[in-house]
């Protein structure tokens, strides 16, 4: 995987509450990178909360621990985060839904999405600089394990999402398109065509092909309003990176994330091959991927947020004209609070979220604090490598582990595929962690999902330490 930077995940998102009672959890994401699995567990928790499942749900803590390998991630997650749950201003669900899905998976956005992002980006840079006000608008998030060094580069990149900074995505998209496909470029129609028929239709991911290849070819994956303009760059998917020109290496910015896959797998549901129907015109449904996200995330939102109102529609379009006004009259001190009343009260209280330095998961093991810590863990096909004898003392006795496959990763033969889910099973293995599947049921989901379930054995634990 030759991407500079991953945008969002490759397995769809899911809760990582364990069935049950809802109890104290601890929970390592590595590489999460897009918030979808702390979203669903969060509005997991407040369904439970409000069925009455677990009389324990509302006292259990729950704290999650975010380690990324790139600071741009790190970035977006916080401003997705902050979209999702901060309670300072007045937008509908159906704009939150719209805002988010434009930021998180398009190249070109709204003009009114543009303005949002280059304001927020100037909230978000107090957020890492004064904690305060990082407490008034983020209570939930904690910065503190991340160096200073790291919250400056935070403070750059959120400086880089304002609308003066220049930022060509068109080009930089071309640019990636043309150097991916080389000779292929004047034929990249037919190569679009051949990796939608000849893989994604033998993935379990419902997708239609004008969605695809339009992503493919412009990178703007969520067109959800017919009339809209997305006409702006989206400067939150802008990376510098240091490229050695004329013998020297210099900071260039530009695009360089997923160009063949798309941001269409992480709020979808694995779709079982044998029940799609192939709509190679998408006259039957031209946006089937880019609809049932739209759902997910807007269920999200609404769970935590609560339901619409009949004015939602009407706040929004005066929130968003009045943004820039509203942010200019905040500079002077954190005073914008959360109503006393919101849903989302119970789980700043409930909730923490922290973000750890860039080389956190392979020095995790060294620290006492994380002995016998983590009860559930999510590892990223980019950062799976870390599961070695180095963090086995992190884990709990019956911890759960998620792993995610490279199933959505198009270049990859079948024959890489299935190497590295073996790989992977052997060092979750070598960790006391058992594939939750039978032996006949094992090679079908190293081929057919996208993520792995494991769950500890202590008696794997008792049974290798009496060996030795």
């Amino acid at each position: 995987m030759a991407d500079s930077i991953q945008w969002w995940g490759f397995s769809p998102g899911r809760s990582l509450l364990a069935e049950g009672s809802v109890a104290d959890s601890n929970v390592l994401l590595a590489g999460s990178v897009d918030m979808r699995m702390v979203l669903m567990t969060l509005a997991d928790l407040k369904s439970r909360w409000a069925a009455g499942e677990s009389p324990d749900a509302k006292s259990a803590k729950i704290q999650f621990f975010i380690a990324e390998n790139s600071l741009d991630t790190v970035a977006k997650q916080l401003l997705l985060l902050r979209l999702v749950m901060d309670d300072t201003e007045d937008i509908s669900i159906q704009e939150r839904t719209s805002l988010f899905l434009e930021l998180f998976g398009n190249s070109l956005v709204r003009p009114q999405t543009a303005v949002y992002l280059s304001e927020t980006s100037k909230r978000l840079v107090r957020m890492v600089t004064d904690d305060d006000y990082m407490k008034v608008c983020l209570p939930m998030v904690d910065l503190s394990s991340l160096r200073f060094k790291e919250r400056d580069a935070l403070e750059d990149i959120f400086k880089s999402w304002r609308s003066t900074v220049a930022f060509d995505v068109q080009t930089h998209w071309d640019g990636r398109v043309r150097h991916n496909l080389a000779a292929r470029y004047d034929a990249r129609y037919g190569v679009f065509d051949w990796d939608y028929n000849m893989k994604l239709m033998d993935m379990p991911l419902d997708i239609s092909w004008p969605e695809y290849k339009e992503w493919r070819d412009t990178g703007v994956g969520f067109q959800l309003r017919d009339s809209a303009s997305y006409s702006e760059p989206n400067r939150s998917i802008s990376t510098c990176v240091h490229e050695r020109r004329t013998g020297e290496r210099r900071p260039v910015s530009g695009y360089y994330g997923d160009i063949t896959t798309g941001p269409f797998v992480a709020f979808t549901k694995h779709q079982p091959v044998s029940e799609k129907k192939r709509d190679t015109t998408g006259a039957q449904h031209p946006q089937k991927a880019g609809v049932e996200t739209r759902q997910t995330v807007s269920d999200i939102i609404e769970s935590l947020r609560g339901p619409a109102s009949s004015g939602d529609a009407a706040k929004s379009s005066a929130s968003l004209a009045t943004l820039q006004e509203e942010d200019e009259t905040e500079e002077s001190s954190p005073t914008t609070q959360a109503s006393a009343a919101s849903p989302l009260k119970e789980l700043q209280r409930n909730v923490s979220i922290h973000f750890l330095r860039l080389d956190a998961v392979a020095t995790l093991g060294q620290q006492s604090k994380y002995t016998n810590f983590f009860h559930c863990a999510f590892f990223s096909n980019r950062m799976v490598h870390h599961l070695k004898a180095n963090i086995s003392e992190i884990f709990t006795d019956n911890a759960r582990l998620f792993t995610e496959t490279v199933l959505f990763v198009l270049d990859l033969s079948k024959e890489k595929k299935d190497e590295h889910t073996k790989r992977v099973t052997a060092l979750a293995k070598a960790l006391n962690f058992q594939l939750q599947a039978s032996s006949d049921q094992a090679e079908e989901m190293a081929i057919m999902t996208s993520v792995l379930s494991y769950r500890r054995n202590p008696e794997l634990s008792s049974s290798a330490s009496g060996s030795d």
